[in-house]
């Protein structure tokens, strides 16, 4: 499986407290100097150039990850407990309505939420 991309300063930084195996993390110069957590992680040093061709946008902040892939759950098995409460979403483009819906399906005590990979530009994490 090939790894997830994470880039921008608090979603790499998030990354790396998270349950996922962070690979790698590339790093501008400046950026390097500008954040003390970057520090402990040991980035690898790349031009920002490096950095916007491998996020494919300008936006990674001078900071991005190669994560391990997300360990997704198998639907056929959420979906086989003794009463199942699943929330299953489909061509969502804007992270804070995938944000809602997944608060709200918690709060009702949905036992998974899901979207179909690749339905919005913003990389997961």
């Amino acid at each position: 499986m090939t790894p997830d991309l994470v880039y921008g300063r608090r979603a790499v930084r998030e990354a790396l407290r998270g349950r996922r195996e962070v690979l790698e993390v590339w790093a501008t110069e400046r950026t390097i100097k500008s954040e003390d957590w970057l520090d402990e992680v040991r980035p690898k040093l790349k031009a920002d150039r490096e950095l916007t061709d491998r996020a494919e946008t300008r936006d990674h902040q001078g900071v991005l990850a190669l994560v391990a892939p997300y360990p997704y759950a198998d639907a056929y098995e959420l979906a086989a407990a003794e009463k199942p409460l699943l929330a299953v979403l489909d061509r969502v483009t804007d992270p804070r309505n995938l944000g809602a819906v997944a608060r709200s399906a918690e709060g009702a005590g949905a036992g998974w939420a899901g979207y179909r990979r690749n339905c919005s530009r913003h990389p997961p994490v």
